[in-house]
Formats: structure tokens, C-alpha cells, sequence
């Protein structure tokens, strides 16, 4: 892996170093590296290892993407905690069989009770 210049914050690349460590971090960006991973072996921001890549003309991958080597999990069963699963009704739906429960008007011996007080 070649060795990238350390620079501290604000400093400029020189515009005869720029392509090498652009097409350098695009190597490794294509390797299968996220850009913080980049970010982490260089010591640069995210936002100058990003403005090197697309000087280098990459094509970023989605975010969260899946990279070189590692399985895709798939997603039938592996429903996040409180998120419907499949056979579920979505929460807020009544269970099957089962009509909503809907708001009975009082009856004739009691009394509405609207905002805490006694409708009379």
C-alpha cells in the first residue's frame, strides 16, 4: 500500500501529488475500503478523501452497500425488533376475525363526560 503524505487540517495538496494519491485512494475504494476506512489509514476528512476520489473519477457505491467478500444476509425472518414481520398485520390494525373496537355512545342512564367535565 503506498505511503500517503500526512497534512494537517487546511493544508493543500500539492497539484503534482493530487492524481497519485487520488488514483491510490480510488485502489483501494475499489479494493472494497469505505471511504471512513480511508479516512481512518490516512488521517485525512471524510470530506478531502471524498473530493480525492471524485477527482479520480469514482463511482460511489449506495450506502451501507455490500462490499467484496462479505455475504449478503437475507432479509426473510430478520425482521428488526418492533418492525412488522411477514404474516403480521401492521400494528394498529385489528386482529382477524375481529371488527375495530369503535367508541359506543353513552347510554341513557349515564352521563357524557367531555374535557374532564359533565355534559348537562
Amino acid at each position: 500500500m503506498a505511503k500517503t503524505p500526512s497534512l494537517r487540517r487546511g493544508q493543500r495538496l500539492p497539484e503534482n501529488q493530487r492524481g497519485k494519491i487520488g488514483t491510490e485512494l480510488l485502489r483501494r475504494y475499489e479494493q472494497g475500503r469505505s471511504v471512513r476506512e480511508i479516512c481512518t489509514e490516512t488521517g485525512y476528512s471524510i470530506g478531502r478523501v471524498r473530493r480525492l476520489l471524485q477527482d479520480a473519477g469514482v463511482t460511489f457505491r449506495a450506502r451501507g452497500g455490500a462490499r467484496p467478500g462479505r455475504a449478503r444476509k437475507s432479509s426473510a425472518g430478520n425482521a428488526p425488533a418492533g418492525k412488522a414481520s411477514a404474516g403480521k398485520p401492521p400494528s394498529g390494525t385489528a386482529p382477524a376475525g375481529k371488527p375495530p373496537a369503535s367508541k359506543a355512545p353513552a347510554s341513557k342512564g349515564e352521563k357524557a363526560v367531555q374535557g374532564g367535565r359533565s355534559a348537562s
